[in-house]
């Protein structure tokens, strides 16, 4: 075999030795960048799995923060007084009208102011004018404790009124033992008791005169 054979053997086999190193490198890198683009899949989602245990987290901690709030507005409100205005019939007396203050919270209520916009007015016998009772302040007023005002006969607020009565704003404010409650405001509906039956429920007073009317029939019977 002459020479030129032998260095043309040995460079093909060169070449291909060469073509199958640079195959297994090709390989091995490519596997490589697999093994990479796995790792950084697997980081992104490690990241997004990490991103919403962060917020799953955070509204935990708000709502156990609301939850608090509201157990501490839950507990302020019962340790506060809760008290209301009102005009209503007298119990006894079903034409009467009566403007009534009540504590209907558990704890003393201080320093009560109640306004009536537009103020109220007297029509009871000769009293009439402004309803000016509870111009002053409350000193203090007990758990279920009320306190009661004559304002006048119904029947009077509405003659010469064939348009409806306008309503009542009412501001109530007072101070409880956590300090100045947030003050109270509603409206107050006059036409509402426009057509209120004047009847009044049965009370024990009543109950007595009519024992009193039959045993007056009964003596008057007598032989």
């Amino acid at each position: 075999m002459s020479a030129e054979a032998i260095v043309a053997i040995v460079a093909v086999v060169v070449a291909v030795a060469s073509a199958y190193f640079a195959f297994v490198q090709a390989r091995s890198a490519k596997e490589s960048a697999r093994a990479a683009t796995e790792q950084a899949t697997s980081s992104q989602q490690q990241a997004v799995a990490a991103r919403e245990g962060v917020m799953a987290a955070r509204e935990q901690v708000t709502a156990a923060q609301r939850q608090a709030e509201l157990q501490e507005q839950m507990w302020r409100d019962q340790a506060q007084p809760y008290v209301v205005a009102d005009v209503r019939q007298d119990p006894g007396q079903g034409e009467l009208l009566q403007v009534v203050v009540e504590n209907r919270g558990g704890t003393v209520a201080r320093n009560i102011r109640v306004a009536f916009d537009s103020p109220l007015d007297m029509k009871l016998g000769r009293e009439q004018g402004p309803f000016t009772a509870l111009d002053g302040v409350i000193s203090g007023l007990p758990p279920g404790r009320s306190m009661v005002w004559h304002l006048g006969i119904s029947f009077k607020y509405f003659e010469g009124h064939d348009e409806p009565l306008p309503d009542r704003e009412v501001t109530v404010t007072c101070d409880g033992p956590l300090g100045p409650v947030e003050p109270l405001r509603y409206t107050l509906s006059f036409e509402s008791l426009r057509h209120q039956s004047a009847l009044a429920p049965g009370t024990l007073s009543r109950v007595e005169d009519a024992i009193k009317e039959i045993a007056k029939v009964l003596k008057g019977r007598r032989p």
